[in-house]
Parts: C-alpha cells; structure tokens; sequence
C-alpha cells in the first residue's frame, strides 16, 4: 500500500500539463533570439570578411603603383579553360589574405553551378565595375573588366587610388550572392553599377530573383542582407550597413543628374568615384 507521504510526491496530471507548456512558451520565447544571436554572429563574421578583402585590395594597389585589381584579367598565361574560367579578383587577392574560405559569408545559401565545370569555393561579393566613356550614369565604379580577349587594343585599367576623390565615401565592394559568383568563374559583377542600387530594392535576401538561365539551369541571385540591412566596403578601408535604396539616389540617368542640380538638389552616390557625387 502507497503512503500518503509518497503520493503527495507525486505530480498530477494537470501539474505535468502546466509544466509541459512553460517549457513551450520559454522556448517559443528563446529559440527566435538564439536564431537572432546566431545571425548577428554571422553578420559580424561577414563583416570581417569584407574588411579583410579591403585591406588586401588596398596593400595590393600599393603594389602596382596604386592602381586598383581588376575584375578579370585575361593576359595570363598558363590558366587553361578547361579548369579555370578566368584568373579574376579573388586570385589576385589571395596572396593577401591567404584564406579563400573568406570570399563566403556564412549567410549565404546559394548553391554555386558552372555548368558542369569546377566552381571552386563559393564567393559572396561584388566589386564595382569602372568602364572609360560611361562613367556619368553607368560604369562610374572603380574596377576594369573588359577585354576579356588577351592583346585588344581598346584595353581599359582599374582606376587608381589617387583619382578616387572621396575614399571613405567610395564603396568598392558589396555582398552579392548568386548562383555564378564562384572561385573559378570569378565574382559575379554588373555593367551597369545602377544595377546594384534597384537590385537592393527588390531582391534583398530573402528575397531570391531568378534571372535567365545557364546553360539550362535558372539562375539565382539576391543583395546579401542581414537584419534588413546590406552591407558594403569602402576602399579606405572601413565597412558599413546602409538599408535599402541609400547607397545613392535614384533615377540615376545624365538627365536626372541635371535635374537635381537645376534644383538644387543633392545627388549623392556612394558607389562613384567621383567627389562631385558625395
């Protein structure tokens, strides 16, 4: 026969209930701030990813006469194409950094595919594309591209440091993540450096835009954000968080340009290399 002593040690039913759901709420309370905090670990990490790329992209143009890496650079020899799509920027910086596990940013979760050639490692951002004869409303960043053919004559350079007007207001990197930006291809980029300004606006992570395909598979792209906010590196060295569209003013056309100016308005954009524009 069970004592009164030993069946009041006992839990009821309805105790057992009470208990079961303090622990459901604690954890519907706790589980969102530990995923916050593991998202804020990885934002940071990020960062840091982008501030060391910047150190390395400055201590590289210190050593070839403070000129900028370009985005690609084709007159390479010994890269066959069966391996390596271009010897790009991600190449020319690793001597710098030594790790190539910090062109990725932990948040990013986009399968890399180069139609059935190696990807290498994938990377999670983007340098801003300088082109002579389009700087006003289009080419205006600070890294060379084109030609993408060893020995044309209409061959362009990065800019260099000193034709940079306002450093700590000039981004020379952002998080792009996307489907083609990888290692052996090289980072994804846009011609038009206005690209980055609307794509910010309507295909922020999570927000995944498909657009076209390669080589019959879709490809995915998105702005690298966290916590809302997207991340860009400036080319004096620092990082900073901007929320959606402030990177610079839209439209930015020659004639909305002139029009702002006629109305004394500012037009500002953080992505130019010219002071003008700060």
């Amino acid at each position: 026969m069970v004592s009164r002593r030993c069946r009041q040690r006992l839990f009821t039913l309805i105790e057992l209930l009470v208990v079961i759901a303090i622990i459901a709420i604690l954890a519907a309370i706790l589980f969102p701030v530990f995923a916050q905090a593991r998202e804020r670990a990885r934002s940071t990490a990020c960062l840091s990813n982008m501030k060391q790329l910047l150190t390395a992209e400055i201590m590289y143009a210190q050593d070839y006469d403070e000129m900028l890496p370009r985005l690609v650079n084709v007159c390479v020899p010994g890269i066959p194409n069966t391996t390596k799509d271009f010897y790009n920027i991600t190449d020319m910086l690793l001597p710098y950094v030594k790790n190539g596990e910090i062109y990725k940013c932990p948040s990013d979760p986009i399968e890399r595919w180069n139609g059935g050639m190696p990807t290498g490692g994938a990377v999670s951002y983007a340098w801003t594309h300088y082109q002579p004869g389009f700087e006003t409303d289009s080419t205006y960043g600070l890294h060379a591209r084109y030609p993408e053919v060893c020995g044309s004559t209409n061959f362009a350079d990065s800019l260099t440091l000193s034709a940079i007007g306002a450093p700590a207001d000039t981004a020379s990197m952002y998080e792009f993540w996307t489907t083609r930006s990888h290692v052996n291809g090289g980072p994804w980029w846009r011609w038009n450096n206005t690209d980055v300004v609307t794509w910010d606006s309507f295909a922020r992570y999570p927000r995944i835009l498909t657009s076209g395909t390669y080589k019959t598979r879709a490809v995915q792209l998105a702005m690298g954000t966290h916590f809302g906010l997207a991340n860009y590196g400036f080319i004096d060295g620092h990082v900073k968080s901007f929320r959606a569209g402030a990177i610079s003013v839209t439209p930015w056309t020659a004639a909305a340009i002139n029009a702002r100016r006629t109305a004394g308005q500012l037009n500002r954009n953080l992505l130019h290399f010219d002071a003008q524009y700060k």
